[in-house]
């Protein structure tokens, strides 16, 4: 997402503009670093991120219209996924994690977000492109344990 693209992806998770909303800030970032980032304004924050080298994710469009949002990008980059004691990376590639996955009402269950093996190679190719070494797939019980981790690879 780049700035020229911000009002659509804030009718996506957003579309009141609400100012204590998430801005899909919550995983990614500490409170210290949105209050930095964005001056105590959480929609400033993501604006900036946005400005950066690796935007912070891609808005998905139907028909011309934004239906959904993808947060993804380098996982060293996303601040709170890095420091995460519980979910660790499991090798040392540089891969691009999905930190959240919005599709805005009326547009679920109608394929808007692709099939799974799309989507994921879609996102590979947006990692490999920027140089990621891939997107590690983990699912995680309600119990925070690793039940079985496998990793979607990407040839950089």
């Amino acid at each position: 997402m780049t700035p020229d693209r911000f009002e659509d992806f804030a009718d996506v998770i957003n579309r009141t503009r609400r100012v204590n909303h998430c801005w899909c800030l919550s995983h990614r970032l500490q409170d210290a670093e949105i209050e930095q980032l964005g001056d105590g304004n959480r929609e400033q924050a993501m604006r900036r991120l946005c400005e950066r080298d690796h935007p912070p994710g891609v808005v998905t469009y139907r028909d011309g219209e934004p239906v959904g949002w993808c947060n993804i990008g380098p996982r060293a980059e996303i601040t709170r996924l890095a420091r995460s004691r519980l979910i660790r990376p499991v090798d040392e590639l540089p891969v691009w994690s999905v930190v959240c996955v919005i599709v805005r009402p009326g547009h679920r269950r109608t394929g808007c977000d692709g099939a799974a093996d799309r989507r994921r190679g879609g996102l590979c190719r947006l990692a490999r492109r920027a140089r990621g070494g891939g997107i590690p797939r983990r699912p995680f019980g309600t119990d925070g344990c690793d039940h079985g981790v496998r990793r979607h690879e990407v040839d950089v």
